[in-house]
């Protein structure tokens, strides 16, 4: 529009007014609501530069609303430099003294001898030594009361809610050596 104005203007012998009167009457909707957010120029070069700069704007926000938006991915901050720390800058604390803790007192509850069948409820099992538990693993016998044919989890000497969990498993022979009765 505005290559065009120019040479049409050149025609005529109109003042500078009347130019600017005709030109903003050729302008499009847009381009006069555009025109109305701060003052015009006073000179038709002036008007015309205004008209082309609101144009480029408006035609690059046309395109970026036809452009679908580019998903960027979350900047990454930047590695904080390692420092080693000077040595006022953190206070080091005084060596700690570990003091044993007592010794424990004996328990007043009866302890039930390997074998034995608890029924009080105050009696309580010592725990299994380490070789101990061997033993019993490559013996095959059972880790809570020492006898073969099943596992401490399904041991009928533990004390259970109901009769069938008590029931004796079977033992699969595959976990057993021919003729030995070893665990492997």
């Amino acid at each position: 529009y505005i290559s065009e104005f120019r040479s049409l203007s050149q025609q005529v012998r109109w003042n500078e007014e009347a130019l600017i009167e005709i030109f903003q009457d050729g302008l499009s909707e847009t381009m006069l609501d555009e025109l109305v957010h701060g003052p015009l120029p006073a000179t038709l070069r002036g008007l015309e530069q205004l008209c082309f700069g609101i144009e480029a704007r408006l035609l690059a926000r046309e395109a970026r609303r036809a452009t679908p938006p580019v998903s960027r991915p979350a900047p990454v901050p930047a590695p904080r430099p390692r420092v080693p720390p000077t040595p006022n800058q953190w206070p080091v604390p005084a060596p700690r003294q570990f003091v044993s803790a007592p010794p424990r007192q004996a328990m007043n509850h009866p302890v039930a001898e390997v074998g034995e069948q608890p029924m009080d409820l105050g009696v309580v099992r010592p725990r299994l030594t380490a070789a101990e538990r061997t033993r019993r693993r490559t013996s095959g016998l059972c880790l809570y009361c020492a006898q073969a044919g099943h596992f401490a989890a399904s041991c009928p000497n533990k004390r259970r809610g109901t009769a069938a969990a008590s029931a004796p498993v079977s033992l699969p022979s595959a976990c057993y050596s021919e003729g030995s009765g070893a665990a492997m």
